[in-house]
């Protein structure tokens, strides 16, 4: 996988399970992606339907289980937010989101 860095300060940002951060250690948001057209964000929601499409498979199979047990409910969204957050950071990485503070290299 390529390395991201810092548009302003030039340094590596650290991400940790292909999670990118919030901020860079210079005080820059990282957050914001460039909305270029339609089509960019159709391509980064297709993206990530693509990625998360195992996660609700496996929710729509264990959906009898779910009825019963609370915790199961928790662990899954727990799942859920860390599976997005990194498909996001596999998606800056390929270079299909491209990021307003971020140099892809």
């Amino acid at each position: 996988m390529r390395e991201l860095y810092c548009k302003k300060c030039g340094k590596k940002i650290n991400t940790k399970l292909w999670m990118v951060p919030n901020s860079c250690v210079c005080g820059v948001n990282l957050d914001e992606w460039q909305k270029d057209s339609g089509r960019t964000a159709f391509r980064y929601l297709l993206c990530i339907f693509l990625l998360m499409l195992p996660l609700f498979l496996l929710i729509y199979l264990l959906r009898i289980l779910l009825k019963n047990l609370i915790i199961l409910y928790a662990l899954i969204l727990l799942i859920s937010m860390i599976w997005l957050r990194q498909a996001d950071g596999i998606l800056i990485r390929i270079g299909i989101v491209k990021m307003k503070n971020i140099i892809v290299k």
